[in-house]
């Protein structure tokens, strides 16, 4: 859980997991907003199974398919490679939603999470805290149902961390 307190700056990271959590297009659009924040990063992008056909360019340096056998060897390979930042993206599309789990288990310096503008929030307690505090207006997501599940997510997920780590 070290992205709660690390203060990261985008210049600093040197790798960054992109995970598809939304359709390809949008993939491609925040694939290329993620490029423009971390351009000297090395760019790693996680795919759907299947889904390399549809994918338009990515400006990405890797792509790793998640292939559905080898979930827990995937899922190893990723935590040795130790990424910088991980960013995944939340389209307001059904499915998804173990994928959207996985960059608090691959324990990064930052986490950033993409809307469908391609506009970035970094994920730390101050911010998490911020943006529930602050008034709901117009120009916000209207996902309200999900912005207000994320302290309990944040909890479970720390309490299931917890829970592992005492073993």
């Amino acid at each position: 859980m070290r992205f709660l307190v690390a203060r990261t700056d985008p210049a600093a990271i040197a790798t960054v997991l992109l995970v598809q959590t939304c359709n390809p297009d949008l993939l491609g659009h925040v694939a290329r907003a993620v490029r423009r924040r971390f351009p000297q990063a090395k760019l790693t992008v996680l795919v759907q199974r299947g889904m390399t056909p549809y994918l338009p360019p990515l400006p990405v340096d890797e792509q790793i398919e998640n292939v559905a056998e080898q979930k827990r060897e995937t899922m190893r390979q990723l935590r040795a490679r130790r990424f910088d930042a991980v960013c995944f993206i939340e389209s307001g599309e059904k499915g998804f939603w173990k994928l959207k789990l996985l960059p608090f288990f691959l324990s990064p310096k930052a986490i950033w999470l993409y809307d469908r503008l391609a506009r970035p929030t970094p994920m730390s307690f101050s911010a998490a805290l911020a943006y529930l505090l602050t008034p709901l207006t117009a120009a916000r997501s209207p996902i309200t149902a999900r912005r207000l599940a994320v302290p309990v997510t944040f909890y479970r997920l720390w309490r299931f961390y917890r829970r592992r780590t005492s073993r």
